[in-house]
């Protein structure tokens, strides 16, 4: 772990400096070792592993669709902040796509923690011979706004991660953010989970292998035949319904999307699984470059023009079918292997047209997610 300077953010998320947050009570290592340690921002879960607004807030709770879910409640983008954003510009479109060229956004990186925003609304791009100035418009959570500065050589290899040093301005202080917390490590691993069964967890552990499923990326019946994906989440528990449906695998085997105006209603069959059949968590680390980028991810907050059903909280690793992804002991769970597979790149971006109900099935099918 890096060393924290006392005058730097704590990596908690509470806003504080670390000389007076975690840094003034315990060493910060004794605190993340230690599973019963509240954090002292007052959100009563543990600094590393859990502290987040979301996974206290009513939107987890009590999810409700007849509420319009990305509203940015302040305007003046006040909070400035200094990081680090991952990106990849694409080589492969799709015509829904045009309106954010081939510019894809893995995440950001602010104190340590990374974000995988919500929604991407707007990409301004400036090109010159030598550098590519961008600014970028999205949500962070239901109800935070961002907007992101940063410039990029005007030459990058296409399909590969990029990493740029980033200016970020956010509505809302960042600890008041409603998504987990998810650590990353100066390797640029992620920290995430993967929810199985007791014989799942027996038979991971054991062959110290990850075994992919053929389903599609919520969980469709129908079996993908190009690649097959391994899940895993930002969630550290499965505990109310609205996490299943984060985690794409709602006990009443389907999940519903609105358009922006709320005037309609689409329900979508997809793969049915308890959550009593996903008691056991295994910790992962995993290499960003080595996850396949996530569909539709576009929301216009004003109208009713596109649909947003892009799930933040699910991280895959695609895979040739019928292979295995190795993983070794790393820190307090397992390393994804990233030298022992190559990952199939997947980008391709299915967005539906929120006025035609019809395409939102478009991402279950397998022609929108393989070549």
């Amino acid at each position: 772990m890096s060393r924290i300077n006392r005058n730097d953010l704590c990596p908690c998320g509470s806003g504080k400096k670390y000389k007076k947050c975690h840094g003034s009570i315990k060493p910060i290592s004794e605190l993340f070792k230690d599973p019963h340690v509240e954090c002292i921002c007052g959100s009563g879960l543990h600094p590393y592993d859990r502290c987040g607004a979301y996974l206290a807030s009513i939107q987890r709770i009590k999810p409700s669709i007849n509420e319009s879910q990305y509203t940015i409640k302040n305007n003046s983008y006040s909070e400035k902040y200094a990081g680090k954003v991952y990106f990849a510009i694409l080589s492969t479109l799709k015509p829904e796509w045009n309106i954010f060229g081939n510019f894809y956004l893995y995440g950001l990186e602010i104190n340590g923690r990374f974000f995988r925003p919500k929604t991407l609304d707007n990409v301004v791009e400036i090109k010159s011979d030598t550098y590519t100035f961008w600014n970028i418009k999205c949500n962070l959570d239901y109800s935070t706004g961002a907007f992101l500065s940063f410039k990029s050589s005007s030459n990058l290899t296409k399909d590969e991660l990029q990493i740029a040093e980033c200016n970020i301005s956010i509505s809302e202080p960042i600890y008041k953010i409603e998504v987990p917390n998810i650590r990353i490590t100066k390797d640029h691993y992620l920290r995430l989970f993967h929810h199985t069964s007791k014989d799942g967890e027996r038979g991971i552990t054991s062959s110290k292998e990850l075994w992919p499923s053929p389903y599609n990326l919520q969980g469709s019946t129908r079996k993908l035949k190009n690649i097959h994906f391994a899940y895993f989440t930002d969630l550290p528990e499965l505990k109310y319904e609205s996490d299943l449906f984060n985690v794409a695998m709602r006990e009443k085997g389907r999940a519903v999307f609105r358009t922006d105006d709320e005037s309609q209603y689409e329900y979508v069959e997809i793969y049915e699984q308890p959550s009593y059949k996903r008691e056991r968590r295994l910790t992962c680390y995993i290499n960003i470059k080595m996850l396949v980028p996530v569909s539709a991810i576009y929301h216009q907050q004003g109208g009713s023009q596109y649909i947003e059903f892009f799930h933040p909280h699910i991280f895959r690793i695609g895979v040739k079918p019928d292979k295995r992804i190795p993983i070794e002991p790393y820190e307090d769970g397992w390393r994804i292997r990233s030298n022992a597979i190559t990952p199939q790149k997947v980008n391709v971006f299915p967005i539906a047209n929120g006025n035609r109900l019809l395409e939102l099935s478009n991402i279950y099918q397998d022609k929108y997610i393989e070549k």
